[in-house]
């Protein structure tokens, strides 16, 4: 086994030191009360009893050895943050072969796909990406239920590859659903459900749907702003998917403004966008929302650009 793995091992022990001290902190509080209502050597007894547990937790936790699966995972992730997409796929490949062998309803299974997915998205080729997107999303509706928050993410995804390809029609209902879920879930300030309203603003846009669209668009800016700043990246690609809807709409000089400003925003920051050729309508309406990491948790990803 490599020895970065046994890294991996060795450190995976160090979040639970802020639990360590939370529970000694609660031992101090609740101590001279359970003293004086039990005795002290029973308490001793009992306080020993749950460090022994607790000690086995964290052993087991710490010393568990990395799976197959994980380590694939774990190569993949690494190898598609360093652009090395071939290899990237290579070892996402090995994991879903591993995740096979768990079952059809593992949500290993579900990361897999959708890790092979999003690889296959980001590089355009969007026919193999589909049914791996497809497949990960029903795992998810079938083991996490049709209403939770991953199964938006996973709906995002889905939609942003039809987007990709023009396919309108189908995206936006995916959109809407997604929008419901993070409604309901996440709460109306939610940043991840200002990424869906652009998204479903952007398929707006490009159906010539504008007063549905700037509505959409709107809402995403304020919560967007609201919940992670005036400056973040997020909120620059609203204000370019609003800059768009300015210009179909013949506002040229709200959208100089518009465009002005999130060209600062881009300024600050390490991911300057590039421009589209001369005469073409960009819209960024495109945030696919990462990959799985080795728990299987989503991990944020960049935007796409598309000329349409």
């Amino acid at each position: 086994m490599p020895d970065s793995y046994w890294l991996i091992s060795l450190f995976s022990f160090l979040p639970l030191i802020p639990v360590a001290r939370q529970i000694r902190t609660v031992h101090e509080e609740i101590r001279p009360g359970f003293e004086s209502a039990i005795g002290w050597g029973a308490w001793s007894y009992a306080t020993l009893a749950v460090s022994g547990i607790l000690t086995s937790v964290v052993l087991i936790a710490t010393f568990a050895p990395v799976t197959n699966w994980e380590i694939h995972n774990a190569v993949g992730h690494e190898a598609y943050e360093q652009g090395r997409y071939t290899d990237a796929e290579k070892a996402w490949l090995a994991a879903l072969k591993e995740a096979e062998s768990f079952g059809p309803e593992d949500p290993r299974l579900a990361t897999s796909l959708n890790n092979l997915g999003f690889l296959y998205y980001s590089q355009g080729k969007y026919a193999e990406a589909e049914p791996l997107l497809k497949g990960s999303l029903a795992i998810d509706e079938k083991g996490l239920g049709p209403d939770h928050p991953t199964v938006a993410t996973s709906l995002n995804d889905l939609a942003t590859l039809y987007q990709a390809q023009g396919k309108y029609a189908e995206a936006e209902p995916l959109h809407k659903r997604a929008l419901a879920i993070r409604e309901k879930a996440l709460g109306p300030e939610h940043p991840d459900l200002a990424t869906t309203l652009d998204n479903l603003g952007g398929v707006y846009v490009a159906q010539g749907k504008y007063a549905e669209a700037e509505s959409l668009l709107k809402s995403a800016l304020a919560i967007a702003e609201k919940a992670l700043g005036p400056e973040h990246p997020d909120v620059a690609l609203i204000l370019e998917n609003y800059t768009v809807l300015l210009r179909e709409t013949d506002r040229e000089a709200e959208a100089v403004q518009m465009e002005a400003r999130a060209k600062a925003i881009w300024g600050q920051g390490p991911e300057d966008p590039e421009e589209g050729p001369e005469g073409t309508v960009t819209l960024r309406p495109l945030r696919p929302e990462g990959y799985r990491g080795r728990e299987g948790q989503r991990r944020p990803e960049g935007t796409v650009t598309l000329t349409n």
